[in-house]
């Protein structure tokens, strides 16, 4: 028997995250628990990062209390009321963990959030999407950013997909052409 861990999608996206050594603003679309924020500050040098929740801030602000950090406590999709353009734009999709799963990310959201992004986006900057696809919405989300990726002319996109299991999140990276 094997003794050892595959990584977690989360852990691939940030092992090729970090290779991207020209990255100066990145942009946590989806604070959470603060580990995504955390990670971008350790590796870039300017981080902004949304969430619609309070404790999501309030936990993020703990974790990662640096002056490089602007954490604000919006909506994704108002992004650009805060900054006109930006290198890595990163989203974990879902809730909040060890929250009210009733507050979570929505498809026609996030694709129209997606969707501005990539209006944002500096030239060879990245667009980092993980999506699950554990339960109904989230696989109807899941289904519309693959279909939104898919039908966008302006884009490459790169898929990451853990094939043996089952309703695997998908990890997504996305440039401009």
């Amino acid at each position: 028997m094997r003794n050892y861990k595959l990584l977690d999608i989360v852990e691939i996206n940030h092992l090729i995250l970090e290779k991207l050594t020209y990255i100066k603003v990145a942009v946590d679309m989806t604070v959470g628990n603060g580990f995504d924020t955390l990670f971008l500050l350790e590796h870039f040098p300017n981080v902004i990062g949304f969430d619609i929740q309070p404790q999501a801030i309030e936990i993020t602000k703990a974790k990662c209390n640096c002056d490089r950090l602007t954490l604000i406590l919006n909506d994704h999709y108002n992004f650009d009321k805060y900054l006109d353009k930006a290198d890595l734009f990163v989203f974990n999709l879902g809730w909040l963990p060890n929250s009210n799963k009733e507050i979570v990310t929505d498809a026609d959201h996030t694709v129209k959030t997606l969707d501005k992004c990539i209006k944002h986006l500096n030239p060879k900057g990245i667009i980092s999407i993980v999506v699950y696809q554990g339960n109904d919405m989230q696989k109807r989300e899941a289904k519309a950013v693959s279909k939104f990726l898919s039908l966008n002319d302006n884009v490459y996109v790169q898929r990451v997909d853990v094939l043996s299991a089952k309703d695997a999140p998908i990890l997504y990276l996305v440039e401009l052409k």
